[in-house]
Formats: C-alpha cells, sequence, structure tokens
C-alpha cells in the first residue's frame, strides 16, 4: 500500500511539472535592445533597433521601422514548452496570412530576455537570428486588454460615408497598446500601405486617449489622441476618431480573437 502511495505521488509530480513546462506565458511589452544575424555570408550586430514586443498569455505582436522608414510586423499566437516557444504567424507584412511557426529559444533573465531563431531563412539563406529584449514597466489592466481584428473601417467626409478594406489588428496589454494595419491606398487600390502604432493608453467609460511612442505616423508620436467607444457586448467595439483639422472622422469596428488553434 505504502509502495503504491508513493508511485502515485510520482506521477503526480512528474506530470505537475510536465504540465507548467509546457504552458509558461512570457506575457509582457519589451523594447529591442540588440540583434544579430550570421550565416555563411553575413555576421552582423546591430544595437537600438526600432522594434517592440507585446506578449499576451496567449498572443504576440511585433512592430519594427526599418532604415528606409519601412514598417514591418507580425500577430500571431504562441505556445510554450519550457525555454521553446512555437510563434504561429496570423498575420505579418512578409507572410500576409500565410500559416507559419517560427521555432524560438528563450534565455529569460532579470532585466528582459534573449529569443534565437537557429535556422531563419534570409533571401533563402539559413540564418541564425538573436535578438535581446530588455522590459518596458508595466502601468496596469484594463477590459481592454486583449487583441481585436478590424472588421469595417468607415471614413465619414462630410456627408459622405466612405468604406476601405484594410487588414488591421489592435491589441491592448498591461497599459500599452499596439496597433497594425496594411492597407490599400485610394490613389493606388493595387498597392498595400502598411502602418503601425505603439503606446501607452488611459480607459474611462466610453473613451480611450492614447500615447503613440511609436509610429509610421510621425506627427502623431508624443500626440494624444482622444477615441470615444462604444461596446457591444465584452467582445464588439467601434472607435470613432474625429480629425482636429475638419470635420471628417474615422470609425472602425472591432471584434475580439477568441477562438484560435494551439
Amino acid at each position: 500500500m505504502r509502495n503504491s502511495f508513493i508511485i502515485l505521488l510520482l506521477v503526480n509530480l512528474i506530470l505537475s511539472c510536465d504540465g507548467d513546462k509546457k504552458n509558461i506565458p512570457i506575457s509582457g511589452v519589451f523594447r529591442i535592445e540588440s540583434k544579430s544575424m550570421k550565416s555563411q555570408l553575413i555576421d552582423t550586430f546591430f544595437a537600438d533597433q526600432n522594434q517592440v514586443k507585446i506578449y499576451t498569455d496567449d498572443f504576440y505582436a511585433y512592430t519594427n521601422l526599418k532604415d528606409d522608414s519601412t514598417a514591418s510586423f507580425g500577430i500571431g499566437f504562441y505556445e510554450s514548452n519550457g525555454n521553446e516557444l512555437m510563434e504561429h504567424n496570423m498575420y505579418s507584412t512578409s507572410a500576409l496570412d500565410t500559416p507559419h511557426v517560427y521555432r524560438l529559444k528563450i534565455e529569460r533573465g532579470e532585466a528582459g530576455y534573449k529569443q534565437t531563431i537557429d535556422q531563419m531563412k534570409i533571401n533563402g539563406i539559413p540564418t541564425k537570428l538573436v535578438e535581446q529584449y530588455v522590459s518596458v514597466p508595466a502601468t496596469g489592466d484594463s477590459p481592454m486588454d486583449g487583441i481585436w481584428k478590424l472588421t469595417r473601417y468607415c471614413k465619414v467626409v462630410g456627408t459622405d460615408s466612405l468604406f476601405e478594406y484594410r487588414v488591421q489588428y489592435k491589441i491592448f496589454h498591461k497599459g500599452y497598446f499596439m496597433f497594425v494595419q496594411d492597407m490599400h491606398s485610394n490613389d493606388n487600390k493595387g498597392k498595400i500601405k502598411s502602418g503601425f502604432g505603439f503606446g501607452h493608453f488611459d480607459f474611462k467609460k466610453d473613451q480611450i486617449t492614447e500615447t503613440n511612442l511609436f509610429s509610421t505616423y510621425v506627427s502623431n508620436i508624443d500626440k494624444q489622441i482622444m477615441l470615444n467607444v462604444v461596446f457591444n457586448g465584452d467582445d464588439d467595439f467601434y472607435q470613432t476618431i474625429s480629425s482636429d483639422v475638419d470635420n471628417n472622422r474615422a470609425i472602425e469596428f472591432y471584434t475580439r480573437i477568441t477562438n484560435f488553434k494551439k
């Protein structure tokens, strides 16, 4: 009887440890500190890259501003297994909505973490990519926290309502927000423009105040933008952005992403 009890205790301990190993979220907001890439052809190191990354308990999102001022971003969900993360692409500037899995090795530290992708193909060449991130202090939780997908975009000009197609996601987490977008230009419908914004926000009743700290829209940086929000339950809302120059408005409809495959 005693031996059976000991065996049962050991089995429970093993299962408990294994369960913890497979589900260790890396929730937080992070700013990149350095990046290195190494392959048969290149061996480079970059500091002070323009890149931020957010992890919730289920999702990730990152934004990057390249040297030529073009936007790069990715958003998706992830699985954790010990010191390994598997990021599942939902949408990115490089892969669009094509399913793809990135395998990352994670080394955590007191100030942040380091991620390594051993075999990332850059221009078709297997490359080792190492990125070092530092944590950005959280400022609080909000009912807005989560990841939201744009379902409809309407621009109101005078008495006219213009509906535009764009792929856009928005994430709120620990006092910070991030939006990423690919949109069709009215001047050239075949061309897709990419953009993003990142900063901190304050949510009170039916209003969000956003302050962009990092964005492709330079005129919005360090500027407070007031958004009026209307909820339809817990998982749907729309926000209205009014121009401070004219009477034009932009209305964005969002739904919370709750169903995804793991």
